[in-house]
């Protein structure tokens, strides 16, 4: 395979700006330990965020791109993670009427 004249002209520069692109750092440490279970809440007692079973959470945002719809709906299910007990979200988001997000999403009152 050949490269055209012009695009092979172009190679020193792109080879010089992607070597720019690092900052000479090391990578990042490890996380530290997850926190421990006794940092989480028994119950969901936030009375901004309740995560009572049931309601249907609906948030419409206009943009500039047009309109979302955020519909988040808090199940009866629950997931063990890491001995942790949490509370299944489902969430949907939809933008101009077409659906773009649909996760199953776990929350723990801490």
């Amino acid at each position: 395979m050949s490269i055209p004249p012009r695009a092979a002209s172009a190679l020193p520069f792109l080879a010089v700006l992607f070597s720019a692109c690092g900052d000479g750092a090391q990578p990042a440490a490890p996380l530290s330990p997850a926190p421990s279970i006794s940092e989480f809440a028994a119950s969901r007692s936030n009375p901004y965020f309740p995560l009572v079973p049931g309601p249907v959470y609906r948030y419409d945002v206009v943009t500039d791109q047009g309109t979302e719809i955020d519909s988040f709906f808090v199940t009866t299910a629950t997931k063990v993670i890491l001995g942790v007990t949490t509370i299944v979200v489902h969430d949907q988001v939809w933008a101009n009427g077409q659906i773009v997000e649909d996760t199953f999403d776990w929350y723990a009152p801490d």
